[in-house]
This record gives C-alpha cells, structure tokens and sequence, in this order.
C-alpha cells in the first residue's frame, strides 16, 4: 500500500469529461496532503441552538473545528410544491449557502427526497412507481415536472 500523497493524479474515466469534472478531481486530489475531507449536511443552515441566520457565518463544524466543511450537502425534497426543503430550509436560503460554499472552495453535494408520484406520499412510501414514471405512463408528466423544478433550481444555483 502506498500512502495517499504518493498517489499520482488519476486520470477521469472520461477522457472527454467536462472541464468543471476535471476541476473537481483536481481540488479533491490536491486535498490529500491536508488531512481528512470532511462533509456535513445542511452545515451552514442550522445547528445546535440557531437556525436560519442572515451572515452565512455560522455552523457547527466551524465552531467545534474552526473551519468550514469541505463538502457541503443539500436536500431538494418539496423544490417543485413548497418554500422550503424537507429539513425545513427555505430554497431561496439553500441557493445562497450554495453559492456561500462555492464562493469559500466548497463542494456542493445535492440529494433530492422526492415524493412519490403516483401517490403523493413522501419519500418513505415504497408503492411501484418506475414503470408509471418511464414516457407513456400514468406518473410521467408528474414525474418530469419534478425534474424541471430540480433542473431549474439547479440552473439558478451555479456560477
């Protein structure tokens, strides 16, 4: 075994890869001389005893460590129906501490608790949904609503 930071920069899979990909691979190999990568969930918009503050200096990693995460984690769940995320955040919120964490060398991560379209019910609700979603079935139109809102969210959150 060799240690990390002997380890050469590997190659993308892609050889014709996007540059933002190339990017990525290069800030996350020139971290392995720096320590352990560390990422937290919803790092910069609630903790213990705050929530929702309006400096976008605030997280518990930094408290306790006295940096920043590395990697930032988002939820999109409820993008497409209401104000805010499943975890309660405001999406107007997120696209700013998005943008907060790029700006400080972040990287964004983004999961998407979607519900489920045939029922309605959230995330936790296992009813069959993949044939219903694909072109032609009954959830399709539902289903690719939610990707535009996802897409659209997405569009507004990047440099």
């Amino acid at each position: 075994f060799l240690p990390l930071s002997q380890v050469a920069m590997p190659d993308p899979v892609d050889a014709d890869g996007e540059q933002d990909v190339r990017d990525l691979l290069q800030k996350l190999h020139d971290q392995v001389h720096k320590g352990v990568l560390f990422g937290h969930q919803d790092s910069s918009s609630y903790g213990i005893g705050w929530v929702d503050t309006d400096d976008f200096n605030e997280s518990d990693i930094k408290k306790v460590c006295g940096k920043w995460p590395l990697v930032y984690g988002w939820d999109l769940g409820n993008v497409s129906s209401e104000a805010s995320n499943i975890d309660g955040v405001s999406f107007d919120k997120i696209r700013e501490l998005i943008l907060q964490a790029d700006a400080r060398g972040g990287i964004n991560t983004v999961s998407y608790h979607m519900r489920n379209p045939m029922t309605g019910n959230d995330v936790f609700d296992n009813t069959p949904t993949v044939s219903d979603i694909l072109e032609g079935g009954r959830s399709c139109d539902a289903f690719m609503s939610e990707m535009d809102a996802v897409a659209e969210f997405l569009s507004r959150s990047s440099r």
